[in-house]
Protein backbone atom coordinates (compact mmCIF):
# COMPACT_ATOMS: atom_id res chain seq x y z
CA UNK A 1 0.00 0.00 0.00
CA UNK A 2 1.32 3.27 -1.19
CA UNK A 3 1.43 6.16 1.59
CA UNK A 4 0.01 9.54 1.43
CA UNK A 5 2.51 11.72 0.43
CA UNK A 6 3.28 15.32 1.42
CA UNK A 7 4.35 16.44 -2.57
CA UNK A 8 2.56 15.59 -5.72
CA UNK A 9 4.00 15.64 -9.44
CA UNK A 10 5.28 19.24 -10.22
CA UNK A 11 5.84 20.72 -6.94
CA UNK A 12 8.83 22.59 -6.81
CA UNK A 13 11.59 22.33 -3.89
CA UNK A 14 14.17 24.23 -2.20
CA UNK A 15 16.83 21.94 -1.14
CA UNK A 16 19.71 23.35 1.82
CA UNK A 17 22.77 21.55 1.70
CA UNK A 18 25.01 21.27 4.60
CA UNK A 19 27.33 24.04 3.07
CA UNK A 20 24.75 26.15 3.05
CA UNK A 21 23.69 27.02 -0.91
CA UNK A 22 20.44 25.99 -2.09
CA UNK A 23 20.28 23.25 -4.91
CA UNK A 24 16.24 22.73 -6.34
CA UNK A 25 14.46 19.88 -7.78
CA UNK A 26 10.83 18.37 -8.86
CA UNK A 27 8.51 16.25 -8.05
CA UNK A 28 8.37 13.93 -11.00
CA UNK A 29 6.39 11.46 -9.22
CA UNK A 30 5.90 8.51 -6.63
CA UNK A 31 6.86 4.73 -6.55
CA UNK A 32 5.80 3.00 -3.32
CA UNK A 33 7.75 4.82 -0.70
CA UNK A 34 9.65 6.82 -2.96
CA UNK A 35 9.37 10.39 -4.35
CA UNK A 36 10.76 10.45 -7.52
CA UNK A 37 12.79 13.79 -7.95
CA UNK A 38 14.56 15.64 -10.84
CA UNK A 39 16.76 18.37 -10.24
CA UNK A 40 16.71 21.80 -12.14
CA UNK A 41 20.14 24.06 -13.42
CA UNK A 42 20.11 25.45 -10.12
CA UNK A 43 23.00 26.21 -6.67
CA UNK A 44 23.13 29.60 -4.73
CA UNK A 45 23.34 31.06 -1.53
CA UNK A 46 19.78 31.79 -1.97
CA UNK A 47 16.67 29.73 -2.36
CA UNK A 48 15.05 29.40 -5.71
CA UNK A 49 11.83 31.05 -6.77
CA UNK A 50 8.85 29.96 -9.02
CA UNK A 51 10.98 31.78 -12.15
CA UNK A 52 13.93 29.62 -11.50
CA UNK A 53 11.52 26.47 -11.83
CA UNK A 54 9.31 27.98 -15.11
CA UNK A 55 12.52 29.47 -16.93
CA UNK A 56 14.43 26.54 -16.16
CA UNK A 57 16.29 23.32 -17.41
CA UNK A 58 15.82 20.10 -16.34
CA UNK A 59 18.40 17.58 -15.50
CA UNK A 60 17.13 15.10 -18.75
CA UNK A 61 16.83 13.24 -22.36
CA UNK A 62 15.89 13.70 -25.56
CA UNK A 63 15.07 11.01 -28.26
CA UNK A 64 13.34 10.31 -30.77
CA UNK A 65 14.04 12.21 -34.03
CA UNK A 66 14.26 16.16 -35.10
CA UNK A 67 10.35 15.98 -36.41
CA UNK A 68 9.48 14.17 -33.38
CA UNK A 69 11.46 14.68 -30.28
CA UNK A 70 10.17 13.53 -26.98
CA UNK A 71 11.66 14.59 -23.71
CA UNK A 72 12.62 12.51 -20.85
CA UNK A 73 13.49 13.24 -17.22
CA UNK A 74 16.39 11.96 -14.92
CA UNK A 75 14.71 10.70 -11.27
CA UNK A 76 16.55 10.64 -8.35
CA UNK A 77 14.62 8.63 -5.65
CA UNK A 78 14.10 9.17 -2.21
CA UNK A 79 11.87 8.15 0.78
CA UNK A 80 8.88 10.16 1.46
CA UNK A 81 9.76 9.74 5.07
CA UNK A 82 12.56 11.16 4.66
CA UNK A 83 12.04 14.16 2.51
CA UNK A 84 8.64 15.00 4.42
CA UNK A 85 10.58 15.60 7.31
CA UNK A 86 13.34 17.62 6.33
CA UNK A 87 13.89 20.76 8.16
CA UNK A 88 16.11 21.79 4.95
CA UNK A 89 12.93 21.39 1.86
CA UNK A 90 10.96 23.79 1.02
CA UNK A 91 8.33 24.28 -1.11
CA UNK A 92 8.18 26.83 -3.83
CA UNK A 93 5.89 26.20 -5.99
CA UNK A 94 3.74 24.11 -8.03
CA UNK A 95 4.00 23.35 -11.87
CA UNK A 96 1.45 21.62 -14.43
CA UNK A 97 2.70 18.34 -15.22
CA UNK A 98 1.48 15.67 -17.19
CA UNK A 99 0.60 12.70 -14.68
CA UNK A 100 3.27 10.41 -16.05
CA UNK A 101 6.76 11.97 -16.82
CA UNK A 102 8.60 9.52 -18.97
CA UNK A 103 11.90 8.70 -17.45
CA UNK A 104 15.23 8.76 -18.39
CA UNK A 105 17.17 7.03 -16.04
CA UNK A 106 17.06 7.06 -11.95
CA UNK A 107 19.45 6.64 -8.93
CA UNK A 108 18.38 6.31 -5.66
CA UNK A 109 19.84 9.07 -2.98
CA UNK A 110 19.53 8.86 0.77
CA UNK A 111 19.97 12.61 1.54
CA UNK A 112 20.13 16.10 0.42
CA UNK A 113 23.79 15.68 0.64
CA UNK A 114 23.75 12.42 -1.94
CA UNK A 115 21.68 15.21 -3.84
CA UNK A 116 23.98 17.95 -4.41
CA UNK A 117 27.05 15.08 -5.43
CA UNK A 118 24.81 14.10 -8.28
CA UNK A 119 24.54 17.67 -9.18
CA UNK A 120 28.05 18.16 -9.38
CA UNK A 121 29.36 15.38 -11.01
CA UNK A 122 26.86 15.67 -13.61
CA UNK A 123 26.61 19.53 -14.22
CA UNK A 124 29.67 19.63 -16.07
CA UNK A 125 29.09 16.56 -18.29
CA UNK A 126 25.64 17.61 -19.14
CA UNK A 127 26.39 21.12 -19.97
CA UNK A 128 29.32 19.88 -22.75
CA UNK A 129 26.25 17.33 -24.56
CA UNK A 130 24.25 19.84 -24.32
CA UNK A 131 26.06 22.76 -25.94
CA UNK A 132 27.26 19.59 -28.58
CA UNK A 133 23.41 19.02 -29.16
CA UNK A 134 22.81 23.26 -29.88
CA UNK A 135 25.95 22.73 -32.87
CA UNK A 136 25.15 19.12 -34.18
CA UNK A 137 21.19 18.41 -33.45
CA UNK A 138 20.80 15.62 -35.08
CA UNK A 139 23.48 13.65 -32.30
CA UNK A 140 21.93 15.07 -29.94
CA UNK A 141 19.67 12.03 -28.70
CA UNK A 142 20.14 9.55 -25.90
CA UNK A 143 22.71 11.67 -24.21
CA UNK A 144 22.63 13.74 -20.60
CA UNK A 145 20.95 17.21 -21.20
CA UNK A 146 19.86 20.18 -19.87
CA UNK A 147 16.80 20.45 -20.85
CA UNK A 148 14.13 23.82 -21.14
CA UNK A 149 11.53 23.19 -18.33
CA UNK A 150 9.23 23.88 -20.90
CA UNK A 151 8.93 21.10 -22.47
CA UNK A 152 7.73 19.03 -19.90
CA UNK A 153 4.15 20.97 -19.47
Amino acid sequence: MQRKSKYKTGDCLSLKCSDGAFIAAIITGTFKSYYDMTLIEYRSEGTPKAINFQKGKFFGTREGSLENINYLVDKCMIKMTWLDMSKNVGYVCSLNLPATVAKASYCYVNNIDDLLKYYTEELPIRIKKSKNAELFAETGFMSKHLIDLIHLS
